[in-house]
């Protein structure tokens, strides 16, 4: 009987024992998986933390479309050594794109003269920009009755290099490619310059030099000679949304003896798209 009495307290003690490491057990797999849950939220807290900066990047250098139109008042129109209208308005619009080296930018120019010369001239081009280098290509459409003849359309592509951001001399050349044929005689007029803007104070320069490398008719070249010889000299002033470049001009082509001396006032807006 004492026996049993004795076994049957060690019995109820081992039972409690049991109970008490099951219940230790239970709270330690809760506490661990406790841990766990929090372990993960803290691991995809770090995840989005590090994505969401990623993403961001990735957003910004998706690029910018950006819409940008504008009027300017001419005293006259001077063009690549040629004199080409007096008083003249010429409207512009273009859309831009920008993405870390790359740019693209297409739209339409145009002239119209508002003496009696009655000059008109609408103009669509697109540029493509990678670092350094510009490709343009430019469909020119005279259709006035201006020149002796009426060029009509005509096609003219251009390569242009630019040295760095610190020294911004920029190499050009253009040639012609369609639309130049006059009296039978085809006539591929090709335009090299040099140009290099530079700032003093609050004033912009730019300063220019054209060669015509052969006889044109375009240019109204006789030999290889120097055609362009310019510097202007302006400011842009905003006011609100507008941006309102005033500019002089001086230009000289050796090649004709011409002299032209010019101001221009333009109003233009953007707006990104």
């Amino acid at each position: 009987m004492y026996f049993s009495k004795i076994c049957g307290k060690d019995r109820n003690k081992v039972g409690l024992l049991l109970s008490l490491q099951r219940i230790f057990i239970k709270i330690k797999k809760n506490s661990l998986e406790l841990k766990t849950k929090n372990l993960m939220k803290m691991a995809s807290v770090l995840a989005w933390g590090a994505v969401m900066p990623a993403q961001m990047n990735a957003q910004e250098s998706d690029g910018n479309w950006s819409l940008n139109a504008g009027l300017d008042v001419l005293s006259g129109y001077w063009w690549r050594g040629l004199h080409s209208a007096d008083l003249s308005v010429a409207p512009n619009v273009s859309f831009d794109y920008e993405k870390e080296d790359w740019a693209l930018s297409f739209g339409v120019w145009g002239t119209k003269s508002l003496s009696g010369d009655d000059y008109k001239e609408i103009d669509l081009f697109a540029e493509a920009s990678w670092r350094n280098f510009t490709l343009s290509l430019s469909d020119y459409y005279d259709c006035s009755d201006f020149f002796p003849y009426n060029l009509g359309h005509s096609l003219d592509v251009g390569l242009s290099y630019t040295i760095s951001e610190k020294f911004p001399l920029t190499l050009s050349w253009y040639s012609i490619v369609l639309g130049t044929t006059y009296e039978d005689v085809t006539d591929v007029p090709s335009y090299l310059e040099l140009s290099y803007p530079f700032s003093i104070s609050v004033v912009d320069f730019n300063a220019t030099v054209g060669f015509v490398p052969m006889e044109s008719y375009y240019y109204a070249t006789e030999k290889a000679e120097f055609n362009q010889l310019g510097l202007s000299a302006g400011h842009e002033f905003e006011l609100g949304s507008f941006t309102v470049p005033v500019a002089v001009q001086y230009n000289y082509n050796p090649a004709l003896d011409d002299h032209f001396c010019g101001v221009s006032v333009g109003c233009y807006f953007s707006t990104g798209l």
